[in-house]
């Protein structure tokens, strides 16, 4: 009965029923600015929120996204239990993973964060950090540089930006490696403001992706995602979405703060 409907309201002059838009089921984790959510309840909202949302009008798919912890969000998209994973950068042993689309959807600034009462010397070069006391973040990918240069400085591992920010605050560490957005969100959000400062220029750039599984084909997704970003980097419309929270897309501009206003509250 349900393969003879259109035949049947073709015949009454009735107009048919829309097809079903093709699902594509993202995961995703809470990132400043990126992504954020009140509570599991509420729908989240950011830069990449909106970004799926213009996808979606330009492709023509259906792209539900649900908010987990960042680790399980890349391993649910590894095996193939979800379809894709929202704005991982690119490393060699991801990039065997997971099938990442072409064009890059944000692009973040990896900065030092000292105290304002230190007397860090910085240069931007890694080579700085030869004997410092440095932060890093649990799971974190900062680039070959800093990896190649671990053994030159102490190491220690925060579970989060915020806890990699009060180690520093409270005298514990030198500095702490964040990105740009992590940084000034995190200052902002714990009140360090007159105790914290950014050091400038940044030590690294990298841009941020959509990552499709490899576990399962998914026909002519990939090209149909493809062809809306490409759009959307074309009109200008990526770089309108992001620059709404204060972010880029291109790696040769970086601003020390948002602009006032363009940053929602939480």
């Amino acid at each position: 009965m349900l393969r003879a409907l259109p035949a049947l309201l073709a015949l009454l002059g009735l107009p048919a029923l829309p097809a079903a838009a093709q699902e594509l089921q993202c995961v995703a984790t809470t990132f400043t600015r990126l992504v954020e959510q009140e509570t599991p309840a509420t729908p989240p909202h950011g830069a990449i929120i909106d970004t799926v949302g213009a996808l979606e009008r330009l492709s023509g798919l259906s792209i539900s996204v649900r908010v987990v912890p960042w680790a399980r969000a890349l391993l649910e998209t590894t095996n193939g239990d979800k379809d894709c994973v929202l704005g991982p950068y690119k490393s060699p042993e991801r990039e065997a993973a997971l099938d990442y689309i072409d064009q890059p959807i944000y692009r973040d600034f990896h900065v030092m964060v000292a105290r304002r009462d230190s007397s860090a010397d910085w240069s931007g070069s890694i080579e700085d950090l030869a004997g410092r006391r440095v932060v890093l973040i649990n799971g974190w990918y900062y680039g070959k540089a800093l990896e190649e240069a671990l053994g030159s400085f102490n190491i220690a591992i925060a579970n989060s930006a915020d806890q990699g920010l009060l180690m520093v605050a409270n005298n514990r560490m030198d500095m702490v490696a964040l990105t740009e957005r992590d940084a000034l969100g995190g200052i902002e959000r714990l009140g360090l403001s007159g105790r914290l400062t950014l050091l400038s220029p940044p030590f690294g750039s990298r841009a941020g992706y959509i990552a499709l599984t490899r576990a399962h084909d998914l026909g002519d997704i990939r090209g149909r995602l493809e062809q809306a970003l490409a759009t959307l980097h074309q009109s200008g419309e990526q770089a309108a979405i992001l620059a709404r929270y204060g972010l880029h897309i291109d790696a040769a501009s970086i601003d020390p703060a948002p602009a006032a206003g363009t940053v929602p509250s939480n």
